[in-house]
C-alpha cells in the first residue's frame, strides 16, 4: 500500500513540476507587430501596425492586389515609440492622417508618408488613483 501512495504523491509531484516549468515559458505565438487599422491618402491606403509602421499599397488606383511597401514609421525622430506605449488607433480625417497611442501621444500628417507632427491628449500623466465616493462628492459641492 505504502508503494502505491509512493507513486500516487510522486505522480502528482511531477505534473506539478511539469505545470510551473511549463506555465512560465508558454506563451501566445501570434504575431507581434499587428495591425492596428487603416488609412487612405492620394497615394493609395496603407496600414497602421502597433510599432508605427506605415505600410501602402496601390498608389492613386487603390489596388490592394499591388506590393505592399513600407513608407513611414510615426514615432521617427521621437522618444514616444516604447513597447508600453504601443499604436492602439488611427483614423483619416478632413485635415489629415491621424494615430494615437496609448498614453495619449497622437500624431498627425498631411500625407501617408509624414512629416508626423507629434502632439499630447495632457500635458501630464492621466491619473489613475482610485478615488471613494466621498472624495467625488466633496469636489461636486
Amino acid at each position: 500500500m505504502a508503494k502505491k501512495f509512493f507513486y500516487v504523491c510522486a505522480g502528482i509531484f511531477l505534473l506539478a513540476l511539469s505545470y510551473h516549468f511549463g506555465a512560465n515559458t508558454a506563451t501566445a505565438q501570434g504575431a507581434g507587430n499587428s495591425i492596428v487599422g487603416g488609412l487612405q491618402g492620394n497615394a493609395g491606403v496603407a496600414v497602421v501596425t502597433t510599432d508605427g509602421d506605415v505600410i501602402a499599397v496601390g498608389g492613386s488606383t487603390g489596388d490592394v492586389r499591388s506590393p505592399w511597401s513600407f513608407v513611414s514609421n510615426v514615432f521617427a525622430g521621437t522618444s514616444v515609440g516604447t513597447p508600453d506605449n504601443p499604436v492602439t488607433g488611427c483614423w483619416a480625417g478632413a485635415s489629415g492622417n491621424f494615430v494615437v497611442t496609448a498614453r495619449g501621444d497622437i500624431f498627425q500628417a498631411s500625407g501617408l508618408g509624414g512629416p508626423w507632427i507629434h502632439s499630447n491628449v495632457g500635458s501630464a500623466p492621466i491619473s489613475t488613483s482610485k478615488t471613494t465616493f466621498g472624495a467625488v462628492k466633496a469636489a461636486t459641492r
